[in-house]
C-alpha cells in the first residue's frame, strides 16, 4: 500500500507537470484553457519561444504556430502537361481545368503561392483549414485575373493597363503574378485570416495540348510578321535618313546658287547704274558709243572677213568637228 501510494503521488505529479511544455524556436504558442485564449503576463495572446507554464490536458492547451515561416502551396487545376495523350481533341472540363482569357482564348497555368503567417491569432481561431483556404483563394484570383487579361498579355505575363479620360500619367507595366497575389491577398484579408501573401509564382502557362500545333503556327507567323515590320521600319528609317540628307543637300545648294545670282545680279547693277545715269543726260551719245564698243569686240574675234554677194548662199562648217 505505501509503495501504491508512493505510486499515486508520482502519477499526480507527473500529470501536473505535463502542462508545462516548450514553444519551438521556430513556433508562438497559443495558450487556451477550457478553449478560452489565455494572456501572457504583459496581456499578449501570443507565447515566445521557451517554456510555457500550463495545466494539464485538457484544461490547459498549448497550440504552436509557426508563425514568420514561409508556406509553399502549388496550385495546379488549370494545367495539364504537354505531352499528355490527347482525347477526341476536346477539353474535357470535368477532368481537366483551364483559364478563360479575356479575349476568349484557353490558357493553362501551374502557380505557386508563397505566405506567412502575420496574425496567429486570426489564424488559428478563424481559419479552419488553412492550405484549402489559400488555394482555393488562389485559384479564384488566378482564373479571375486572367479573364481579364487578353492572351498575349497573359503569355507573357505583363500589361501595360488602358489609361482613363483624362489620365495624363506614364502608367507601369502590370505584372501578373503581382496581380494575382493583389487579388488573393484582399480575399484573405476579407475573412481576416491572418495570413500574408509573399508572391505568386507562375511554374508553368501554354495553351493546352489539343491546340498547341495551331499555336506554335500563329507563333511563327507572328514572329515573321514581326520581323518583316522590323525590317520595314530599319528600311524606312534608312530612306527617311538619306532623303532628309538629299533635301538638305538640295536646298543648300539652291541657297547657294540664290546667293550667286544676288550678288552677280547687284554686282551688274552697280555697273549699269552709272551708265544708265549718262544715257538719262545723252541717249544717242550713250547708245552710239555702245554700239562701236560692241562692233570693236566683234572685229577683235573675227578670224578672217570673207564678203558674200548679194543674193547668195554660204554654208559654215566647223573646222575643227568637220560638221556643218
Amino acid at each position: 500500500m505505501k509503495l501504491f501510494r508512493w505510486a499515486v503521488w508520482v502519477l499526480v505529479v507527473l500529470f501536473w507537470v505535463s502542462g508545462i511544455q516548450n514553444v519551438q524556436p521556430t513556433n508562438v504558442g497559443l495558450l487556451t484553457r477550457f478553449g478560452k485564449l489565455l494572456p501572457n503576463s504583459v496581456q499578449s495572446p501570443v507565447r515566445e519561444p521557451g517554456l510555457v507554464l500550463a495545466l494539464p490536458y485538457p484544461i490547459d492547451q498549448l497550440i504552436q504556430i509557426p508563425k514568420g515561416q514561409e508556406q509553399r502551396l502549388e496550385v495546379s487545376e488549370v494545367w495539364a502537361a504537354l505531352d499528355l495523350p490527347v482525347k477526341n481533341n476536346k477539353i474535357d472540363p470535368i477532368l481537366e481545368g483551364y483559364c478563360l482569357t479575356g479575349d476568349n482564348n484557353i490558357v493553362q497555368a501551374r502557380v505557386v503561392v508563397k505566405y506567412v503567417i502575420v496574425d496567429p491569432v486570426a489564424y488559428e481561431f478563424r481559419v479552419s483549414d488553412a492550405p484549402t483556404m489559400v488555394h482555393d483563394m488562389t485559384l479564384a484570383a488566378l482564373t479571375e485575373t486572367i479573364a481579364q487579361w487578353k492572351v498575349d498579355e497573359v503569355l507573357q505575363l505583363q500589361r501595360r493597363p488602358a489609361a482613363e479620360s483624362g489620365e495624363a500619367s506614364v502608367l507601369q507595366t502590370e505584372k501578373l503574378d503581382a496581380a494575382v497575389a493583389r487579388r488573393t491577398q484582399a480575399r484573405l484579408d476579407a475573412v481576416e485570416s491572418g495570413i500574408q501573401v509573399n508572391v505568386v509564382e507562375f511554374v508553368a502557362m501554354h495553351y493546352p495540348r489539343h491546340v498547341n500545333k495551331e499555336f506554335e503556327n500563329v507563333q511563327t507567323t507572328r514572329i515573321a510578321n514581326e520581323t518583316s515590320k522590323r525590317r520595314a521600319e530599319e528600311f524606312a528609317g534608312t530612306e527617311r535618313f538619306r532623303s532628309e540628307s538629299i533635301r538638305t543637300m538640295k536646298v543648300d545648294e539652291a541657297r547657294a546658287r540664290e546667293h550667286q545670282l544676288i550678288s552677280e545680279a547687284m554686282a551688274e547693277k552697280e555697273s549699269f547704274m552709272p551708265l544708265y545715269a549718262e544715257y538719262q543726260k545723252a541717249p544717242a551719245l550713250v547708245w552710239q558709243r555702245m554700239y562701236m564698243e560692241a562692233m570693236e569686240q566683234v572685229w577683235k574675234n573675227v578670224g578672217r572677213l570673207d564678203f558674200v554677194p548679194a543674193n547668195s548662199r554660204i554654208i559654215l562648217t566647223d573646222e575643227q568637228e568637220g560638221q556643218p
